[in-house]
């Protein structure tokens, strides 16, 4: 169905200037604002943001390397197994979830982390499934009697059935080798065994959604690939390409790699002009065996930590607090957490292809550091004791290296959802016990740092699990929350009602939570907050009119507000980077979550990455609260700062609203408004820039400032420097 654009006049966007009164206002009276001298009595970080897992396909490339699994490394798969039935030497699972072929753990090791045995550890000499289609039981080489049903155990393996996780392979014989290059960090590398008449190729792809998407990584500028390379004799040769589909390459060449290990790199200039088409990577051997570790190919001259240039510029305008580093690393280990690029192995928690290459935490401190944000970091639930001990001394180190004042700590990632079952521990009771354990552990390794903040999630929608969680937990700071909003969204929805539906949620559970977190002595934060309109019977286009128009900036400050108004203090916007997600049980794409549209260039942001930009740039310290009169008051969400000087304003108003700010300012004084404008559900910055924020000079007259707030509009205050 296409909404023709009459039905935009619904909206009310037939104003002379964007602050001054409306002609089609429905009403003369509007709204005095006055700021009270009442602390909200919490110190307020800025607002924070997901920074998410990189990838190769979609929008979220952050790595200056492109390249994903550099080094050839092997998967590592560790996994939470809940006790069901137990035997002299043996235990199941509760569930099939695992689901492993048989063996597969075979080799491995368990790590028990709850009940009378917790911290006991062994050999896994066998696995094997009980039925077709029933969960995973394990044979181990020393006894398990004790373990009790509900009880948790950490088991890990490093089975690798994939030669080289993410490249795709072609023509001759591959394997990997343990022969790697001097001063390498890895411990594997890539064999290709060529023979004169037949060729062996790796190759890897990038940028393979464009045919709905466009480019989502431009190749600009000064590029270079890298790698190390030999050859087992004097005859094999390697072809090297990169280019895009349809486009004469960016890079293509031919070397002669020598019988010892050696390092090349070849700098190169790239004018990403041609059409859209998916990027290859190709390294071709022929004639001879050849070995090839460490490959880098991307941006000559990386950002801090290796990330992308476009993603530090663009952090740096969205200005979190608090970067969270999900990246769904629920199955790995410590040592890969601290790992370089070159040696950081994929891991997997679940079953088949579902393994994450991962950035390392050093390298994520350091882009905290480039931008001036606080980390937030996701700790695998599958630690040991030793790592988890290891893992307190090594943040303790690194709050002092980096000059945090504050490390958040997660226990794993939304316990309570069964999607992440494999790598999580369902039950509020034993996951007290586990991450308690942990959470000691971590403390005592850093010294006691009060710098490191335990957090635990909780099920927002729920408000007796995060009441149980809090129960059952006595080592966390903090209960955290995922208080998303708009999750369903009908079909036969008018464009104004469905905009209308996004401001629909109140505030009552968020101080509700708050509250019980309070009278347990903890803190209550934000781990995830975004859109999440994923039920429903509407279709793609509604949903995308909803979730990507200038008035979602609005609704996302709003809720962001909402949280700050009963006491939050860390919230984490969901997400940096991310294109569209699949919704419901079809097949169909909705433009959620990600506040950049693309990371193609610096700063293309959707309003909802504008919102967080404009809020950021006053969000700090004690903020004061507001009062307002007016009949509009009820659909007007208000927060001062700076003593005052500084004020955010979200209407969720159908109609434009006059508004008096009473800031007790001088006459004269100058101040900046700046808005962002929903008025026009229409408008978007999807395929060009619609949508942006409009900075404005206005005078104090008597006390007070005069402006008129748009339909669905955030607008900020801020006093002007000079």
């Amino acid at each position: 169905m296409k909404y023709p654009n009459s039905l935009r006049i619904l909206i009310c966007i037939c104003f002379t200037s964007i602050f001054l009164t409306s002609a089609c206002s429905s009403s003369d009276s509007g709204v005095i604002i006055k700021v009270l001298p009442t602390s909200l009595g919490v110190e307020l970080p800025r607002y924070g943001l997901n920074l998410g897992g990189t990838g190769t396909y979609g929008a979220e490339q952050l790595r200056s390397n492109i390249v994903a699994n550099p080094g050839f490394e092997s998967i590592l798969d560790r996994a939470i197994v809940i006790v069901d039935q137990v035997g002299p030497r043996s235990f199941t699972d509760d569930t099939n979830w695992l689901a492993r072929t048989k063996g597969f753990w075979a080799g491995g090791s368990f790590d028990i982390r709850s009940g009378v045995l917790a911290g006991r550890q062994g050999k896994i000499l066998d696995s094997a499934r009980i039925s077709e289609n029933g969960p995973d039981q394990f044979f181990t080489d020393t006894t398990v009697l004790g373990l009790g049903k509900g009880d948790v155990v950490a088991v890990s393996g490093e089975v690798d059935p994939a030669i080289a996780p993410n490249w795709w392979k072609s023509g001759g014989r591959i394997s990997v080798s343990k022969d790697i290059p001097p001063g390498s960090s890895g411990q594997k590398s890539v064999r290709l065994l060529a023979i004169p008449s037949q060729t062996t190729e790796i190759i890897q792809y990038f940028d393979a959604i464009s045919d709905r998407a466009g480019k989502l990584l431009l190749v600009n500028g000064k590029w270079k690939l890298a790698f190390w390379a030999k050859q087992a004799g004097k005859t094999a040769s390697l072809k090297l390409y990169f280019g895009r589909q349809q486009s004469m390459p960016f890079f293509n060449a031919e070397i002669t790699p020598d019988s010892s290990w050696k390092y090349y790199e070849f700098e190169f200039a790239a004018n990403d002009a041609g059409p859209p088409g998916v990027l290859t990577l190709a390294m071709l051997a022929s004639n001879d065996e050849v070995l090839i570790d460490d490959v880098y190919l991307g941006e000559s001259s990386p950002g801090p930590g290796g990330f992308r240039n476009a993603v530090v510029e663009t952090l740096k305008t969205l200005h979190p607090g608090f970067l969270r580093d999900w990246q769904g690393q629920l199955g790995d280990t410590f040592t890969n957490r601290v790992s370089d690029s070159f040696a950081h192995k994929p891991t997997r928690y679940r079953p088949g292809n579902e393994y994450q290459i991962q950035y390392g935490l050093s390298d994520f401190f350091a882009l905290c550091k480039a931008i001036n944000a606080q980390p937030w970091i996701v700790a695998p639930s599958t630690l040991s004791d030793e790592e988890w001990t290891k893992f307190g001394s090594y943040l303790h180190q690194a709050a002092d290296e980096y000059g945090f004042t504050d490390v958040m700590v997660e226990f794993g990632n939304e316990n309570w959802n069964t999607i992440f079952r494999p790598g999580s521990i369902p039950d509020p009771i034993t996951l007290g016990q586990v991450s308690d354990r942990g959470f000691k552990l971590l403390r005592d390794g850093s010294g006691n740092d009060k710098r490191l903040k335990m957090v635990l999630g909780a099920l927002f929608a729920w408000a007796d699990n995060v009441k149980l969680t809090g129960v059952y937990s006595k080592q966390s700071d903090r209960l955290a929350i995922g208080p998303y909003f708009m999750y369903k969204l009908d079909a036969g929805t008018s464009i104004a009602d469905a905009i209308k539906l996004s401001f629909a949620d109140d505030d009552v559970l968020l101080g509700q939570e708050e509250a019980v977190a309070k009278s347990q002595g903890k803190s209550l934060s934000v781990y995830e907050v975004n859109f999440h309109t994923t039920l429903g019977t509407s279709n793609s286009e509604l949903r995308n009119i909803v979730v990507t128009s200038g008035a979602s900036g609005a609704a996302l400050a709003r809720r962001l507000m909402q949280a700050s108004l009963v006491g939050i203090r860390e919230q984490a916007v969901y997400s940096f980077s991310g294109l569209d997600s699949f919704f419901g049980d079809s097949k169909d794409l909705v433009r959620i979550w990600g506040v950049t549209r693309d990371l193609s260039v610096p700063n293309r942001l959707r309003p909802t990455g504008l919102a967080l930009a404009m809020l950021n740039r006053i969000v700090a310290g004690k903020p004061r609260l507001t009062d307002c009169s007016g009949k509009f008051c009820t659909l007007m969400t208000s927060l001062a700062f700076d003593n005052g000087k500084s004020i955010a304003l979200v209407s969720a108003n159908s109609v434009a609203v006059p508004v008096k700010l009473d800031l007790g300012c001088a006459s004269g004084e100058s101040y900046t408004l700046k808005l962002l404008d929903g008025s026009d559900p229409m408008r978007n910055n999807e395929q060009q820039p619609q949508v942006s924020v409009v900075d404005q000079l206005v005078a104090c007259q008597k006390g007070q400032i005069g402006f008129t707030v748009q339909p669905y509009s955030l607008i900020t205050l801020e006093k002007t420097t000079k």
